[in-house]
């Protein structure tokens, strides 16, 4: 779990970075903070994945740089996730909206994406195009795709992501000792999943 010696480790670890003055504590607004600060070489490096690359190439140009974030153990993966097409049962327009989906959702459309967006197609057969197979972003990424693992399908998977997210910032502004961001993690965790066997 989160709070584990294994999670206190990681939590450890970005407390040294902001320690060594490698990483910053500004946690307000991280997205626009986070790449005006790359973009502007305040720092030299972000975590981020393939919806950074225009922005990030648009900012630096032939000076940006791609690398794999370290792997963990073998049977470990980048975690899979996005964001769904839903249409609200009760629409007056329920055939427009699957039309819609069936649209959005189409190689055609999922190519377009992928060359003007920089984000992965979510349709295998769409990285057998060629302007997608010849992509570097997707060239790059795709290892991290087929290796991921998807995320558990319960109710509360998007409620963990705030917890988390508070006690990174109590933790990088020293109000919380990384041992006390795990543990209020682990905590919060097991109050949102103590029904969920």
């Amino acid at each position: 779990t989160v709070d584990d010696p294994s999670g206190v480790a990681a939590f450890r670890a970005l407390r040294d970075l902001v320690d060594s003055g490698a990483a910053t504590t500004d946690t307000s607004d991280g997205w626009e903070n986070m790449m005006s600060a790359f973009a502007s070489g305040e720092v030299a490096m972000m975590v981020n994945g393939p919806w950074a690359l225009a922005d990030a190439t648009e900012a630096l140009g032939e000076d940006l740089g791609v690398a794999p974030v370290p792997a963990g153990a073998a049977d470990q993966g980048a975690p899979l996730g996005g964001w769904n097409y839903a249409v609200y049962a009760g629409t007056p327009e329920a055939d427009a909206s699957f039309e819609f989906v069936r649209w959005m959702s189409s190689p055609d459309v999922q190519r377009r994406v992928t060359e003007e967006l920089s984000l992965l197609p979510t349709r295998a057969s769409v990285y057998q195009e060629p302007s997608v197979a010849g992509d570097p972003m997707v060239e790059f990424f795709r290892p991290a795709v087929d290796t991921a693992r998807e995320r558990p399908w319960i109710p509360q998977a998007q409620s963990l992501f705030e917890p988390l997210r508070e006690a990174v910032e109590a933790m990088l502004t020293g109000s919380a000792s990384p041992e006390e961001a795990a543990a209020d993690t682990g905590d919060a965790y097991r109050e949102l999943l103590e029904d969920w066997e």
